[in-house]
């Protein structure tokens, strides 16, 4: 190979690579929402590099939009601070659902790395008291976007743990609760159809502050195992099974 066929190929390349750099802000700023959901469907190293080439303002704009569980494993592998850029960048509701998905010591890292004001603000919406629906939830439950197809829901689906696939849950374009999708019926569907498709309506729930008489009767009288806990914006919170409520009570 020439000098001159070489230096041809790295301009190319180089083209090629401003092309598609370009190509990735036009898409992060005019399209977010399927920004995220693209974010979503790669590894969670992929996305994190990709939300890192990208000005703090477009990321921002595609995070808000990514579904917790994703942001849950995009988040620790940002530096600190992409990570306290992008915790800043949600609202203190959301911000304090996606740090309850973490272990104590990764919360607590998360927290040292806010200002004194913020920390406190977040500490109080996650210290529910013990009497009440927050309290009693698990917050490790899988949800994605109703938009998505079953093939790519299938494949997020190894990402997590097996103790969340049995049940999934759809968001709304808001990231409110749509409806729920059991893995069974997941299985059983076509490679593309969506969620939104296959989800069943959610006519029982209960509110992070509402009290555990209220969770106790609630799955007792429709006869269900698993509850979904909303906050006040119909935004999933997590889920309390009946065995564990049983324990509680």
């Amino acid at each position: 190979m020439t000098t001159e066929t070489s230096s041809l190929i790295e301009h190319e390349e180089s083209a090629v690579s401003r092309s598609t750099e370009a190509l990735t802000r036009a898409f992060f700023r005019d399209y977010p929402r399927d920004a995220a959901r693209k974010l979503e469907s790669l590894m969670p190293e992929d996305a994190a590099n990709i939300l890192a080439s990208q000005s703090p303002m477009l990321r921002q704009r595609v995070w808000i939009n990514i579904t917790p569980p994703a942001a849950s494993q995009i988040l620790p592998l940002a530096t600190d601070t992409i990570a306290l850029e992008l915790l800043g960048a949600l609202d203190a509701g959301p911000c304090a659902s996606l740090i309850s998905r973490f272990n104590e010591e990764q919360r607590e890292h998360y927290l040292s790395l806010m200002s004194e004001t913020h920390a406190k603000e977040l500490r109080e919406l996650l210290d529910y008291p013990s009497n009440c629906a927050g309290h009693m939830m698990d917050t490790g439950v899988l949800m994605f976007g109703m938009e998505i197809t079953v093939a790519d829901a299938m494949a997020q689906l190894v990402q997590h743990p097996a103790r969340m696939r049995r049940r999934i849950y759809s968001l709304d374009h808001d990231l409110r609760l749509h409806g729920q999708v059991d893995l069974v019926d997941l299985v059983a569907a076509q490679p593309t159809q969506t969620l939104e498709e296959l989800s069943t309506s959610i006519t029982v729930y209960v509110a992070t502050l509402d009290p555990k008489e209220d969770v106790a009767e609630k799955l007792q009288k429709n006869a269900i195992d698993i509850l979904p806990v909303v906050d006040i914006h119909h935004r999933l919170q997590g889920i309390i099974r009946g065995a564990n409520a049983i324990e509680a009570l």
